[in-house]
């Protein structure tokens, strides 16, 4: 390898250490060269692998977790995010679907979306969700959160065979599926719904407070 001009004395060793790299490489006639990422068993990149290896490799006392989120994030993510929300796997053959809102504040009117997770035992993603609600309070939203996810468990293969846990933070909703009479009346409906849904599936709704 010839290059066009001299090295300076301190690109001496960084020159040599390049020379050692190639001479270690063994070119291939028959195969593509192709990019491989070596923090995944297939070789393809992921951003869950990334921060993996940054967070493995980190040697300084800093919380790099901490710093991503903090002042980025609402409590309740930021929570989250330093291991303060306590989620307990089910049991054998049972599912559970951890549901949220996003928007307004607890018990505030503001602009609503809802979401949920479903997991087995074994913590694999089986079901995934996400849709905008409007304008609407904090608890009645983690209601039709609640619904939604009632509603997707009931129309798998999986509602004849296995048993969900519906799993909200807000005390409100799980109050008014177990006694739809102190749902508030433009709720009731909706509580009667999922309540039927609750007959069809063997399924529990419980409170899961964030801490």
């Amino acid at each position: 390898m010839v290059i066009k001009r001299m090295v300076f004395d301190w690109e001496v060793d960084i020159w040599e250490q390049f020379k050692e790299c190639l001479q270690r490489i063994h070119l291939d006639c028959d195969f593509n060269d192709k990019l491989i990422w070596e923090h995944t068993p297939s070789g393809c990149y992921s951003t869950n692998s990334f921060c993996r290896s940054i967070l493995d490799n980190n040697e300084s006392t800093v919380d790099l977790s901490r710093n991503v989120w903090i002042a980025f994030a609402p409590p309740k993510v930021e929570g989250t995010s330093q291991g303060k929300c306590f989620r307990e796997c089910p049991p054998r053959r049972w599912f559970k679907f951890n549901t949220d809102e996003a928007g307004a504040a607890k018990g505030c009117r503001g602009q609503m979306g809802i979401g949920g997770v479903l997991r087995d035992e074994k913590r694999a993603i089986k079901m995934v969700f996400s849709k905008c609600t409007g304008w609407d309070d904090s608890n009645i939203a983690e209601a039709m959160a609640s619904h939604e996810a009632m509603m997707l468990f009931a129309a798998s293969s999986w509602a004849s065979t296995c048993v969900v846990i519906i799993e909200s933070d807000s005390k409100n909703a799980v109050m008014w599926v177990a006694s739809p009479i102190v749902s508030p009346w433009k709720l009731q409906n909706l509580v009667l719904q999922i309540k039927a849904l609750k007959e069809k599936v063997s399924s529990f709704i419980k409170y899961s407070q964030i801490k």
